[in-house]
C-alpha cells in the first residue's frame, strides 16, 4: 500500500494513494509496479505492507458487520466534493468486523426529510478502529458526518426490502403534494 503522510495539523492521517507490487529490492530501494491507484503517486511517498492481497476481494455473503451505523470522519485534504473513485475515512475498523471488500451504503439524515441513500463505498484498507473506503457509487457528494451501514442492517432499520428508486421517491412526493379530491 502506498501512503502519503498529511500536513502537520493532521499528523495521524495517512492518505492511501494506491497499491503497488514489489518487483525487485536493491540495497535500500525497491522497484515496484502500480497495481491500483486512487490518487497521484509521487516519488517519496511511503509504503507499508498490506495484510491482504490486492485488489480487495469481494465481500462474502457471510460478512459480520455491525448492526448499527458508522460515520465518515475525514475526507482527503483539499477535497470537498467526494464522489465516485475518491476515498473517505470511516470510524469502523478491524475491531468492528470490517474486512477489505466489504460494501456499505452511505445515507444522509436531514431534519424533516426521510433518510436518503446517497451512495455506496467499499473498504480498501483498515486499521483496528478506522478504515479507508473507496466510493463506488454516489448520487451526491459525500460529506464529513454522513452515515453508513451494512445494506442488510440499513434496510432492516428502514423497513425496506430494497432502497426506493428515484422514480418511486418522486411518485411518493407527488402523491404527498397532490391534494385529495373533495366530496
Amino acid at each position: 500500500t502506498v501512503a502519503r503522510l498529511q500536513e502537520p495539523k493532521k499528523p495521524d492521517l495517512t492518505t492511501i494513494v494506491g497499491v503497488v507490487k514489489v518487483l525487485k529490492v536493491t540495497d535500500n530501494k525497491a522497484t515496484v509496479k502500480i497495481v491500483r491507484s486512487y490518487d497521484a503517486i509521487f516519488p517519496g511517498d511511503g509504503a507499508t505492507r498490506q495484510a491482504s492481497s490486492p485488489p480487495p476481494a469481494p465481500a462474502s455473503s457471510t460478512q459480520s458487520l455491525p448492526d448499527g451505523t458508522g460515520m465518515i470522519v475525514e475526507l482527503p485534504p483539499g477535497q470537498t466534493l467526494i464522489a465516485q473513485g475518491h476515498v473517505v475515512y470511516v470510524d469502523w475498523g478491524r475491531n468492528d468486523g470490517v474486512k477489505p471488500g466489504d460494501k456499505l451504503l452511505v445515507f444522509r439524515e436531514t431534519t424533516g426529510i426521510p433518510i436518503q441513500i446517497i451512495g455506496e463505498m467499499q473498504i480498501i484498507a483498515m486499521e483496528d478502529q478506522t478504515a479507508t473506503a473507496q466510493v463506488i457509487r454516489s448520487t451526491t457528494p459525500f460529506l464529513r458526518g454522513d452515515r453508513f451501514a451494512a445494506k442488510d442492517s440499513l434496510q432492516k432499520q428502514l423497513g425496506l426490502d430494497a432502497p426506493p428508486s428515484p422514480q418511486a421517491r418522486k411518485e411518493a412526493l407527488f402523491q404527498e403534494m397532490t391534494p385529495a379530491p373533495t366530496a
